[in-house]
């Protein structure tokens, strides 16, 4: 057995940014005015919204989905005008604006760069497997069929991927390295009923329906995102069947969906408000959902969080801070600077390599931290065993040799790492690495 040690080294983060926040979207006073559109950052537990870039000289008069790129820096925003929509690429750290990734045109006369059909946009989402931004288009009413898409963030390059009934439904979709899949609710036309999770994996181009096992009405709205470390989907069902007779605000609850099953968990029991954004964010550290509602008509945005681990939701006002003369700002959708959109990193719960059936543990002790692999791993030149804390920092990378691999740190923080295991610098497996203490 080799036995390594490594001091915990902790390099610097490009641009400000703490554990656990998230970003989000804000206007201004006037969508219109020049830097009342712009990113801050939210802190989940306090609802604290702050400051962080403004969009200078930047009219976004239809404000819609959004993505963000953390690898890059970049924020990618559906916006448009009284004739076209665009999804454009925002640089985080300066505000300044990377590209107009492309142009949705309503004339549709196939100018390259552009969609060549006109309408709305939604359900985007980066993939960092591939570099490119994901995201659904449709013109109606005068087609059948949501477009499902992608486009290249170096290029430009729009590629047409499937189509589906319109009507289908996007969810807050989050993709990994190692769990290509998107997912999509599809709608009944004969029963009017949301009744199918369709699942696309990105890389074969393949489609698998899985039946809810409780069907949504129409008059219903799901945001949902996927969490890596148990494989299912959490999120918010918003009802609108009794919208009318209570001010107008609807019936929200948490909700849990196994992809694999269709098997459909409610979380919580109802309460009123009505989601502002599509947005939803998940936090690993905390486990924790966060969305942004409002709970009153009318009234201000605010950020409601699940916790996952014990069951319990809070509902937080905002706060703003650092806005200077940017005239009552307002919060209209987040999204995370979190690690499973970061390639750098490991982010799927698989297991190691056969035979190693038992997963990957990080044992901590005083002042050292044992890695079990769980098997006997044979040393191969460029195999290694990378580990990465929440924030994406490398503290560890070491040929794979033996049952245990000891890691010296300063401080452990935290109650998982992620591990990623390379054979020459190619991802091979990667998964959450939880502490045992």
């Amino acid at each position: 057995m080799i036995r390594l040690l490594l001091l915990f080294l902790v390099p610097q983060i490009a641009f400000s940014q703490n554990p656990g926040d998230l970003y989000g979207l804000y206007l201004g006073t006037s969508n219109v005015l020049n830097s009342n559109v712009g990113v801050a950052t939210v802190d989940p537990q306090t609802a604290a919204v702050s400051y962080l870039t403004a969009f200078p000289n930047t009219k976004i008069y239809a404000f819609g989905d959004h993505a963000v790129d953390p690898m890059h820096h970049s924020f990618f925003q559906v916006t448009g005008d009284s004739v076209n929509m665009y999804l454009l690429d925002f640089d985080i750290d300066d505000g300044s604006m990377n590209d107009i990734l492309f142009q949705v045109d309503s004339v549709g006369d196939g100018t390259p760069g552009t969609v060549t059909i006109g309408g709305n946009i939604q359900g985007t989402f980066y993939n960092c497997a591939d570099d490119e931004i994901y995201f659904c288009h449709y013109l109606a009413p005068w087609e059948p069929y949501m477009h499902f898409a992608k486009v290249s963030r170096s290029t430009g390059t729009v590629t047409e991927l499937d189509s589906f009934v319109l009507g289908t439904q996007p969810i807050d979709n989050l993709v990994i390295p190692a769990h290509q899949v998107a997912y999509f609710m599809e709608y009944n036309s004969i029963t009017f009923l949301y009744d199918k999770l369709l699942a696309v994996d990105l890389e074969n181009n393949t489609v698998s329906e899985i039946a809810l096992s409780t069907a949504v009405p129409s008059s219903s709205f799901w945001v949902l995102t996927y969490n890596p470390l148990d494989g299912s989907l959490y999120g918010l069902q918003e009802d609108l069947d009794s919208f009318s007779v209570n001010n107008y605000l609807a019936d929200l609850r948490y909700i849990k969906v196994d992809p694999e099953t269709g098997v459909v968990t409610d979380l919580t029991d109802d309460f009123l408000g009505n989601i502002i954004a599509s947005n939803l964010a998940i936090d690993f550290q905390a486990n924790q959902l966060s969305v942004v509602i409002q709970t009153e008509n009318p009234g201000y945005p605010q950020v409601a969080t699940y916790d996952i681990t014990n069951g319990t939701s809070v509902i937080n006002n905002l706060s703003y801070t650092d806005f200077g003369n940017i005239s009552y700002p307002s919060l209209i959708g987040i999204d995370g600077y979190l690690i499973p959109k970061d390639c750098s990193q490991a982010t799927a719960v698989d297991n190691i390599v056969s035979p190693c059936d038992d997963p990957i543990t990080l044992i901590s002790g005083s002042d050292a931290n044992s890695i079990n692999l769980g098997c006997h791993a044979a040393q191969f030149a460029g195999m290694h065993l990378q580990v990465f804390d929440q924030l994406g920092r490398l503290i560890s990378d070491q040929i794979i040799n033996g049952e245990m691999i000891d890691v010296v740190t300063s401080k452990l923080s935290g109650q998982f790492y992620f591990y990623s295991v390379t054979d020459h610098g190619r991802r091979m497996a990667s998964g959450a690495l939880p502490v045992i203490k």
